[in-house]
């Protein structure tokens, strides 16, 4: 749950998430919905995984669904 003075901080903003795909960034996802918090949601896919590009379009999805950006940024393989 997030404190009232949390909240009065991420109010009348625009805030961008660092999105994973995981459970902990999409938790924080819903809880900011939830809230009525303003967010767009940002994605790295480093394309080392399997689950990169499935990460990657569960993110779009989510974005779509709740009419948000997705920023994402494909990371140059080293």
């Amino acid at each position: 749950m997030l404190e009232n003075k949390t909240l009065l901080k991420l109010k009348d903003k625009k805030n961008l998430l660092a999105f994973s795909g995981g459970v902990d960034s999409s938790a924080l996802f819903f809880l900011l919905l939830q809230h009525d918090i303003k967010f767009d949601i940002a994605i790295v896919n480093y394309g080392i995984r399997k689950q990169s590009q499935d990460e990657v379009a569960y993110a779009k999805e989510l974005a779509l669904t709740h009419n948000l950006t997705c920023h994402v940024k494909n990371a140059e393989k080293n």
